[in-house]
């Protein structure tokens, strides 16, 4: 029988050195006695590992994210996705359908397919559906797929692809491959000059580009070619499109 002993030489009882769960430390001095991986209650308890699986200093018992090192709760938008709001409208990202507020659903703008959340079309390491400066999204046909981008500190507004806005007198010696665009920049001074640069599929090139739209000499909607004349205008340089504008100028 295991238990107490009494010593009848010197009359002192002793307490034979049990280890129950088999730890090396004798139970009298185990704090967690049926918990070989503990001799300490720690901040978990017995049988309960301290671990802290994401490293964020919380022991995953007290983590409501223990994969999440950035979160210790779930908050609004779960564990793994943080509660931000790219755009400070009040609504987080994770419930937000338009992150940038260029008026693009996010899933249009995260990629051909949709479905790449760091699409980055103009490569300066942001996604491009949280930028409001920068717009990416499928030709009127939805055969293509391009980028919009405009200096930091101003924002793209009321971008999409549009059909041919006067077909009847169009050019007819262009074949307008990737369509008709439509936006607005906004956060230019009066009088400023900006640029909007248009990034195409890879291979693509141009010859010219054309404008629809009112100019100094016509205010009717006229349809007139736009290339650089050192103010304003296209400038083409393989898949790539710089536009040059002068704030109300018309042309």
């Amino acid at each position: 029988m295991v238990g107490d002993a009494y010593d009848e030489s010197d009359g002192v009882f002793s307490i034979e050195d049990q280890d129950f769960d088999g730890d090396g430390t004798p139970d009298c001095l185990d704090s967690c006695p049926d918990d070989p991986n503990k001799i300490d209650p720690g901040i978990c308890g017995c049988r309960v590992p301290d671990t802290d699986s994401d490293v964020d200093g919380v022991a995953d018992c007290n983590d409501g994210c223990p994969k999440d090192p950035n979160k210790t709760a779930p908050g609004v938008c779960g564990c793994g996705i943080a509660d931000t709001d790219s755009d400070d409208d009040g609504e987080l990202d994770c419930k937000d359908s338009d992150d940038d507020n260029d008026e693009l659903n996010d899933d249009e703008e995260q990629g051909p397919g949709g479905d790449d959340k760091d699409y980055d079309g103009n490569d300066d390491g942001i996604a491009d559906s949280l930028q409001d400066n920068v717009a990416s999204f499928h030709t009127y046909d939805d055969q293509s797929y391009v980028t919009m981008e405009s200096p930091v500190g101003t924002s793209i507004s009321s971008c999409k692809a549009v059909d041919n806005p006067s077909p009847t007198n169009s050019p007819s010696s262009n074949e307008f491959s990737y369509g008709f665009f439509e936006f607005k920049i906004t956060g230019v001074g009066n009088g400023d000059v900006t640029t909007v640069i248009l990034h195409f599929p890879v291979g693509a090139t141009f010859d010219t580009y054309y404008k629809y739209g009112p100019t100094p000499s016509n205010d009717i909607d006229h349809w007139y070619e736009f290339l650089n004349d050192g103010q304003t205008g296209a400038e083409i340089n393989g898949n790539v499109i710089t536009l040059h504008f002068v704030d109300g100028k018309k042309r």
